[in-house]
């Protein structure tokens, strides 16, 4: 667990692989950045900006990810078992072959994804 990244900024940075794991990482701007396979387990991202990242095999496990800006991310394969997406911006994120099960959706869920990768 790194501590102390709480609102934070960064856009297009590279955390590919990075064990973030119950981290608070609330109202962070993680914009077009990478986090490829990272390691996200119960971290709270909520109000975080990950419009246009790369989550793409992220474990996002128990992640609180209320109200974050997910539109146009990618979280193909993404492990989001558990996570609380409730109240957050899903428009155009891919979701092929995403572990969805027991996770907190958006009431919108199915009209702003797309499911296709």
């Amino acid at each position: 667990m790194i501590e102390g990244l709480a609102g934070y900024d960064f856009e297009g940075q590279d955390w590919s692989g990075m064990d973030l794991s119950d981290t608070d990482l609330r109202d962070t701007r993680f914009h077009s950045a990478s986090l490829e396979g990272a390691d996200l387990r119960g971290a709270d991202l909520r109000g975080a900006n990950l419009k246009r990242a790369n989550l793409e095999g992220a474990d996002l496990r128990g992640a609180n990810l209320d109200g974050a800006n997910l539109m146009f991310a990618k979280l193909l394969n993404a492990d989001l078992r558990g996570a609380d997406l409730k109240d957050s911006l899903l428009m155009f994120a891919r979701l092929s072959n995403a572990n969805l099960e027991g996770a907190r959706l958006p009431s919108n869920y199915r009209s702003a994804v797309q499911r296709g990768g």
